[in-house]
C-alpha cells in the first residue's frame, strides 16, 4: 500500500508479523512489455501468456526477408515469424517493432512490412527505425497514405539521416526533456 512505501525493511517486517496487510489485493495490470532480442518461441510458451495480454508491446523483428535459420541461429524473430503467429497478438492493442537489420533500408521495411502482414495485425503496429538516440521516431503502418513513412534511407539503432525523397510523418519522442510532438518532414 502506498502509506508504507517509504518504510525500511525491519519496519515493514513488524507490520507483516503483526498481521497488518501492507500490500494491496493483487491487481496486476501491465502497461508496456519490452522483450528485447528474443526468438518467436518465447511468445508461444504458456508461461509467458502474460506477455500478450500487456496493451503494448516492444519486440524486436530483425529480419524481414531471406531464410529463417540465420534469424533463428542470432536468436531472432523473422518477419515470417510474427505472420505465422499472428493470433498470438490479438490482445495486444500496440506492437512497436524494433532492431531493424542495417541491411535494410527504411522504405523497404514499411513496404515489406505493408506488404506482408496481416491488415488486422498492420492497424496496430508501428515501428521505431530509429533507436538510442536523443529522439524516438514511430513510424505507423495502418495508414497507407503514409506509405513509405521515412526519415532515412538506413533502418537499425540510430544511425544516420540521409534524405530519401519521401515525406515523411513520425511521432517524435524526445528523451532528452520527456516531451512529445508530431513531425512533418519533407526530405528531398
Amino acid at each position: 500500500l502506498p502509506e508504507y512505501r517509504c518504510l525500511n525493511n525491519n519496519e515493514i517486517q513488524r507490520l507483516k508479523q503483526s498481521g497488518t496487510v501492507i500490500t494491496s489485493p493483487d491487481t496486476k495490470e501491465l502497461e508496456l512489455v519490452y522483450t528485447g532480442d528474443t526468438s518467436i518461441e518465447m511468445f508461444q510458451l504458456p508461461q509467458n501468456a502474460f506477455i500478450l495480454s500487456s496493451p503494448i508491446l516492444i519486440t524486436e523483428m530483425t529480419y524481414i526477408d531471406g531464410d529463417r535459420s540465420k534469424a533463428n541461429f542470432y536468436g531472432h524473430i523473422h518477419i515470417e515469424d510474427i505472420i505465422e503467429n499472428a493470433h498470438l497478438f490479438e490482445n495486444v492493442k500496440e506492437i512497436i517493432f524494433v532492431h531493424f537489420s542495417q541491411r535494410y533500408s527504411l522504405s523497404q521495411i514499411i513496404q515489406r512490412l505493408q506488404e506482408k502482414l496481416p491488415i488486422d495485425l498492420q492497424c496496430k503496429v508501428q515501428c521505431s527505425l530509429f533507436s538510442f538516440g536523443a529522439k524516438e521516431y514511430l513510424t505507423a503502418l495502418a495508414d497507407p497514405s503514409l506509405a513509405p513513412s521515412v526519415t532515412s534511407n538506413i533502418a537499425g539503432w540510430g544511425w544516420g539521416l540521409q534524405g530519401t525523397g519521401s515525406t515523411v510523418t513520425t511521432t517524435s519522442v524526445n528523451n532528452e526533456n520527456s516531451s512529445s510532438s508530431v513531425v512533418n518532414e519533407t526530405t528531398s
